[in-house]
């Protein structure tokens, strides 16, 4: 039974005690109330439809009137009509209770409207009334919670009272965040339920701060779970449209505690954030959004980067390391495709790395990606004008002249006969000593300084430094055998060809062979006394070489 019944039969016992005939009126009242009776609004009961007709009405109580010795008129709040009870039914004394819900019939007496009584039922306060119903609600009942606040609502409006009507939107923010906090639907995107929550929400008038809370709860999923650039577009004008703040720049810094806590828990954290907190957490947002989103376009699009930088400096005025970061992935994209592109266009492209985005050194990455793909990817075996046109490439994308005269030197190997290869390794300073070209940064052996002589320097591979004959250089022990090949980090097993090259330099000359589908390629580094292998395989032209075995061979 509730507090308000368990008040009314206390009043009615009483009552019942003190009025004879009492009995019979209360067993009319009893059956009165299980009718079901036409509820009017107080401020409609003086309506020519509802006269001689019998009615509900619920209002707030402003007087208690007394004629004679007891309680015979009520007056309620919404309506002049005054309440007659009948004399079974008068009270003493005023009642405690604020408010009732009258069942009766409108007469009309000369020009006068009055209520006639058949039952009665006082009331608490709509707060209290309130209070009950929320702490009888299962927790997650947010229909319910709508639901009452709803009336409650309509009931504040109705009295002007602003702590009930507080009461109501406190119930439907309790309601929204039920909502939004529950798991999205199976196949819904990311953060749909908490993004319409605050749609709902939104529409029903609920504190722009609710709004704004839970549409962080939403997008922030959202954001982390979308990755394909339409999804993110649409993000961007769904963050634009519910939170507004988020396209305008904000300067300052998001404080370290908002930070944190917006990391764990977005939904509250926005809530107790101060004003100038959230407007910059509304913008970092949409900052994710935005960027995430260009960068996806960047990866994929990189022939249109520069619009993509332009979009993040116009729109993120307030945010430059975007548009640093659009550039970046962008150009790193460009490198990335760079080996599919034809000479002209890496040309060009080369050139808008290094001027119109000042990246020198990428532009020198880019050049020396595209040509180390084309060595490893387009030279034949025996293919000496391509080694001499690569030799070209690289002296005029990246004035690389030692692995320009790498390639010309493979070129003379291959055909010590080939004029032009011959003609532009001399012109990079080699000279040619009967069947070897010499380099011009190698010491000449014969030449004596206040220390005496010193060799050339020589490959420092496994398998023993050799250096020319001479009292004042000690000499290594030469290994008897070849060294092994198994994991022995000391064998070099397994390194890459570009991992030799940095470590001991551009080999003297390169050999290849394939044999039942194996690509065998030695690089071999001459020493007065032996020459040192380095043997790499691979198992398809596009494949990396590795190290297979290192050894020496004795002159």
């Amino acid at each position: 039974m509730t507090r308000s019944r368990l008040v009314l039969g206390i009043h009615l016992g009483i009552l019942m005690a003190m009025q004879p005939g009492m009995p019979e009126i209360a067993a009319q009242t009893a059956k009165n109330s299980q009718r079901s009776l036409p509820r009017v609004s107080p401020d409609q009961l003086h309506k020519p439809e509802w006269l001689n007709k019998t009615v509900e009405v619920e209002d707030r109580i402003s007087d208690f009137r007394k004629h004679g010795g007891k309680i015979d008129e009520i007056a309620l709040k919404g309506t002049p009509i005054p309440l007659k009870l009948a004399g079974p039914m008068r009270l003493d004394k005023p009642s405690p209770m604020p408010r009732g819900r009258f069942q009766g019939r409108v007469i009309k007496v000369g020009n006068l409207f009055q209520f006639m009584v058949t039952n009665m039922e006082l009331l608490p306060s709509e707060r209290d009334e309130l209070n009950s119903k929320v702490a009888a609600l299962p927790a997650g009942d947010a229909q319910k919670r709508l639901e009452l606040a709803a009336w409650a609502d309509t009931i504040g409006e109705r009295y002007s009272d602003a702590r009930l009507r507080e009461s109501a939107r406190t119930l439907r923010t309790d309601a929204f965040k039920i909502l939004g906090m529950k798991d999205d639907s199976p196949g819904t995107p990311p953060g749909t339920t908490a993004i319409s929550a605050a749609r709902d929400a939104a529409k029903a008038g609920s504190d722009p701060t609710i709004v704004r809370s839970l549409a962080h709860l939403g997008l922030e999923k959202a954001v982390a779970g979308t990755k394909d650039q339409a999804g993110l577009e649409r993000l961007t004008r769904e963050i634009a449209d519910l939170l507004p703040d988020a396209t305008k720049p904000q300067q300052g810094k998001l404080s370290d505690q908002a930070a944190a806590r917006y990391k764990t828990d977005p939904l509250n954290a926005y809530i107790e954030a101060g004003e100038e907190d959230r407007r910059l957490l509304d913008r970092d947002l949409m900052a994710r959004a935005m960027e995430k989103g260009l960068l996806s376009a960047a990866a994929s699009q990189p022939d249109h980067l520069e619009s993509m930088i332009d979009i993040a400096k116009n729109n993120f005025p307030d945010r430059p390391a975007m548009a640093e970061s659009v550039r970046d992935r962008g150009l790193i994209a460009l490198v990335e495709n760079a080996r599919s592109l034809r000479r002209d266009d890496l040309i060009k492209l080369v050139e808008q790395v290094r001027e119109k985005y000042g990246q020198p050194e990428l532009s020198k990455r880019l050049a020396r990606e595209w040509l180390a793909s084309r060595q490893s990817e387009n030279l034949a075996a025996t293919d000496t004008e391509g080694r001499l046109a690569m030799a070209k490439d690289y002296l005029a994308l990246l004035g690389d002249k030692r692995t320009a005269a790498a390639l010309l030197r493979e070129a003379q190997s291959i055909d010590p006969n080939h004029a032009a290869s011959a003609e532009l390794l001399a012109s990079l300073g080699w000279r040619k000593d009967g069947d070897r070209w010499i380099d011009p940064d190698e010491p000449d052996p014969n030449q004596s300084t206040a220390e005496g002589k010193f060799p050339a320097p020589q490959p420092n591979l496994p398998g023993g430094k050799l250096a020319n004959a001479g009292d004042e250089i000690p000499q290594p022990p030469r290994p008897s055998q070849p060294p092994a090949t198994g994991a022995d980090p000391e064998t070099l097993a397994g390194a890459s060809q570009a991992q030799i090259q940095a470590r001991f330099g551009i080999p003297d000359r390169k050999v290849r062979a394939l044999t039942q589908g194996l690509l065998t390629e030695q690089w071999v580094y001459e020493t007065p006394n032996a020459s040192q292998v380095v043997q790499f395989t691979r198992r398809s032209v596009r494949s990396e070489p590795i190290v297979k075995a290192v050894y020496l061979i004795p002159k």
